[in-house]
């Protein structure tokens, strides 16, 4: 067994020394945790490990106030139906299936109300309940603001679905529409409506069944922004990509919305709070995927194509110009 002193770091670092984004934070800590040979670590969007001959999967996110949501866009109800969507999202993520939750709340002193718990689990357990996922348990505490932590537990049959899988030729793919959430987000921001709607919507069945038939590649869900959720794609998997901008799925409300071209695809690109499956897959699982897809009532659309490391990221704008793609998105470290 390692020593406490064998995997200490070998360079000397300064307290003042910051992080400059997210995945600088995950890349900084991934040599001091430890894992299984069977196991999956740190840097995909859920935990698997080798349990007792089963694939525990794990996840865990949180919401919390004036960071995520201002308390006057939401209900209750909302939040709890959107904390357990963003989870839900990781487990699609990996192809997996939910079984448990653990709830954990910091509230306010003023939130103690009986009607406010009750809306609250009232959200939960209403996207939870189509998946037969049950809250065995949590925690809870007073603090100055409001969050809101779940971790969720389940399986994945046989092998989960991981970002590391792309392949160069392979297809890039993304379900439903892009910039829902972000424009809504927006709105709210500059005072145009007063609460939040929107909600992610979870894929969960549509990856469990394309996951089960070998389908993608590769594969994560969109939190930060298409381009940012991308980049982080296509290390895990050591490509590059071309994203085609003719074919992005567009969400109807940016159009209603009246934005520029410009403004449209920055929310497309780099807004965030989709929670679509992004995927690849070989061309040649096309009209499999596309079949399945209409069983499971799931739209997708082809966006783009794995192309080699040494490419990276690129645009191909409707002009036809191929343009670099910067991997904005949302980034806590940086905000």
């Amino acid at each position: 067994m390692p020593t406490h002193k064998s995997q200490m770091r070998k360079i000397k670092l300064s307290q003042e020394e910051n992080f400059t984004s997210e995945d600088e934070f995950v890349e900084f800590i991934k040599p001091l945790l430890q894992k299984n040979s069977g196991d999956i670590g740190i840097g995909d969007d859920a935990a698997v490990v080798d349990f007792g001959g089963q694939k525990l999967v794990a996840t865990t996110d949180m919401l919390v106030e004036n960071v995520h949501f201002q308390d006057t866009w939401v209900t209750p109800k909302y939040l709890g139906r959107k904390a357990a969507l963003t989870n839900l999202s990781d487990m699609s993520a990996m192809g997996a299936m939910p079984e448990f939750a653990l709830v954990s709340l910091i509230m306010r002193p003023n939130q103690w109300q009986k009607g406010f718990v009750d809306k609250l689990y009232q959200g939960l357990l209403m996207e939870f309940g189509p998946y037969k996922v049950r809250i065995c348990g949590g925690n809870i505490t007073q603090g100055a603001v409001f969050s809101i932590t779940l971790m969720i537990l389940g399986r994945v049959h046989k092998q989960p679905l991981l970002r590391s899988g792309a392949k160069m030729g392979d297809l890039l793919c993304v379900t439903g529409s892009l910039g829902r959430m972000a424009s809504e987000v927006k709105q709210l921001l500059e005072n145009k409506i007063q609460q939040a709607k929107e909600l992610p919507v979870c894929r969960l069945k549509f990856a469990q069944t394309i996951n089960q038939e070998k389908l993608p590649s590769s594969g994560l869900d969109i939190s930060d922004g298409l381009a940012l959720d991308l980049q982080r794609l296509c290390q895990a998997s050591q490509v590059g990509a071309v994203v085609w901008q003719q074919n992005l799925p567009i969400d109807h409300n940016l159009h209603v919305a009246g934005y520029s071209k410009q403004e449209t695809l920055r929310l497309v690109l780099s807004g965030g709070e989709d929670y679509e499956l992004l995927f690849t897959l070989h061309p040649n699982k096309l009209e499999l995927i596309k079949k399945l897809a209409r069983t499971e009532n799931t739209p997708f659309s082809v966006i783009g194509e794995i192309t080699p490391q040494n490419a990276g990221l690129k645009l191909k704008t409707t002009s036809g110009k191929l343009l670099p793609l910067n991997p904005k998105g949302w980034d806590h470290i940086r905000a």
